[in-house]
């Protein structure tokens, strides 16, 4: 949120201080009212304004001339404003048409001032209006430092030798049995899970305890898989060959009936066989560059809440197939998380109510401790948990088909 200037507060409050003679609570004849429909009895207090971006009809009511303005800080603003124009006997109307919200795939939410003023006579309205979530976790990585290209590992940093102000983030990620240690490790502004042995590893979210009062998140992150084999100070000093990118489909694994059919509208696509299941490779030494590894990643919810596409179910978990990257692509590897945007839709049950100790997490590959003939390294950004107030948030769930999976509300298509 834009904090506005001292300048701008201090004359917000001297156009709030009210002319009449001695009593300063006295209730003015003059008003400035903005109201969604000219049929509606109520004023609004504030507004939100559609995450896709778009233009919003207000329509203000008033008994004095005055003038409106757009203000919410960004160069150039993300929204901009028409009118007012009359429509009625004291009834004008301003049209917001503002940018879709996020080019970066961010739910963050953001707000403007729609300024509403009769200066000459001390009267104004400065109507709020919000465009987005409010986040509970926001997390892109920037904090973390490693090899930039998801294959190379030469400066990468496994979770144990983490500093303390990493780890004092809140991120966590489960010891494995039999295991010397965690296979997460740092690259640069993200993360990875899984090793080039075989074996996985989970990252769990901050317990923050900021749910308590929660009914409906929305959980947003990009995610890949690594294709080819890992280089660096263990695995050699060339780039292996290219793989292009695949696309991505969402799983059901206990109803693969559920699954969208092949050139369905939702979105998604099913993956190539090579992609579903992976390509073995030999551990560590030369490991086969065509190789793509096992692009299956689970989110699980812990500590409270089921997953909202199978609330009747009960279930807290929901299975992924992630698509790969591009290293053929002239971006790469800023280009990496292209269209690897992800949401997962979280609810509340009487028998599995969101609380203080609800956790996601994220799990990639075998969690038993064996190495896997397929690894599982699987690259992660932009963990971003939110809370929706049905009163007044726009539903992703219904925005996005009524189903976790890729993001078809910002994750827009190629290029964006």
């Amino acid at each position: 949120m834009r904090i506005l200037t001292p300048y701008c507060l201090l004359l917000s409050l001297m156009l709030a201080v009210s002319c009449h003679g001695d009593d300063p609570n006295a209730e003015r004849k003059e008003y400035i009212r903005v109201y969604a429909g000219v049929s509606d009895k109520e004023p609004l207090a504030s507004a939100w304004l559609p995450v896709r971006g778009g233009s919003t009809d207000l329509y203000v009511k008033s008994n004095v001339s005055f003038s409106a303005k757009w203000q919410d800080g960004n160069v150039p603003a993300w929204a901009s404003i028409t009118g007012p124009v009359p429509v009625g006997d004291k009834w004008w109307k301003i049209t917001v048409s503002a940018d879709s919200l996020s080019k970066e795939v961010s739910y963050v939410r953001r707000t403007g001032v729609l300024m509403l003023t009769a200066p000459e006579i001390y009267l104004g309205n400065y109507f709020v209006l919000h465009q987005g979530l409010q986040p509970r976790i926001s997390c892109d990585f920037s904090w973390l430092s490693g090899s930039q290209k998801p294959n190379e590992t030469v400066n990468d940093v496994q979770y144990d030798n983490w500093s303390n102000s990493w780890k004092g983030k809140g991120f966590t990620s489960s010891l494995i049995e039999g295991q010397e240690g965690v296979w997460v490790y740092s690259k640069e502004g993200y993360v990875k899970l899984g090793n080039s042995e075989g074996v996985g590893a989970d990252l769990l979210t901050p317990h923050t305890g900021a749910f308590q009062y929660d009914s409906l998140l929305v959980l947003s992150f990009k995610a890949v898989v690594q294709n080819g084999a890992s280089i660096g100070n263990f695995y050699g000093t060339t780039d292996p060959v290219e793989q292009g990118g695949e696309t991505g489909s969402h799983d059901n694994p206990d109803d693969p009936g559920n699954d969208p059919d092949p050139g369905s509208s939702s979105g998604t696509e099913p993956i190539t066989p090579m992609s579903v299941v992976g390509t073995p490779h030999p551990r560590t030494q030369g490991e086969d560059p065509d190789g793509v590894d096992n692009n299956s990643l689970t989110v699980e919810v812990t500590g409270g809440g089921v997953i909202r596409d199978y609330a009747s179910q009960g279930r807290t978990s929901i299975k992924f197939n992630l698509t790969t990257y591009d290293r053929k692509s002239p971006a790469y590897p800023a280009d990496i998380f292209r269209d690897a945007a992800y949401l997962v839709f979280i609810c509340s049950t009487p028998s599995n109510p969101i609380g203080p100790n609800t956790t996601v997490r994220f799990i990639a590959g075998d969690m038993s401790g064996n190495a896997s003939a397929v690894c599982s390294r699987i690259f992660i950004d932009d963990i971003y948990v939110y809370r929706t107030n049905p009163a007044q948030d726009e539903d992703i769930f219904v925005l996005n088909d009524g189903r976790s999976g890729r993001d078809l509300v910002l994750g827009g298509t190629s290029g964006e």
